[in-house]
């Protein structure tokens, strides 16, 4: 069986957890497959707490792929700070947008994600635990 992604898919869970490979594999997955709903897959990036590895980093390979990433871009790109862009909360309440959310995994990122709830909320979501047990 196939998974359907939302319109919004946010991935939460633990450092280390695999969240971010995830949320890269479902924005690529969402764009192979985009269907005439969708007239973009957008890959937000809100991990603002210190990951090992940042959705950013794969900038781009998603742009080759026809993805857009929201992260913070210039001098800002490889800081550690709560950024969140503004166009992520216009993305998110796009009703003609694919989002995927990657979301960091502490109250922090907790935070980042609730900052954006009343968007989120609104819309046809997902929001998935990330669990790796190794």
């Amino acid at each position: 069986m196939a998974f359907q992604m939302r319109r919004v898919t946010a991935l939460i869970g633990p450092y280390g957890s695999g969240k971010t490979e995830l949320a890269i594999g479902l924005a690529l997955s969402a764009a192979q497959r985009k269907t005439s709903a969708w007239k973009k897959v957008v890959l937000g990036d809100i991990d603002v707490l210190k990951p090992y590895f940042r959705s950013r980093e794969a900038g781009d390979h998603l742009k080759h792929q026809g993805i857009e990433l929201l992260a913070p871009a210039g001098a800002l790109a490889s800081a550690d700070l709560p950024i969140l862009t503004p166009e992520l909360r216009g993305n998110v309440a796009r009703p003609d947008v694919q989002m995927v959310l990657d979301v960091g995994g502490d109250p922090v990122g907790a935070r980042a994600l609730g900052s954006i709830s009343d968007v989120v909320g609104a819309s046809d979501y997902d929001l998935l635990l990330v669990l790796n047990r190794y």
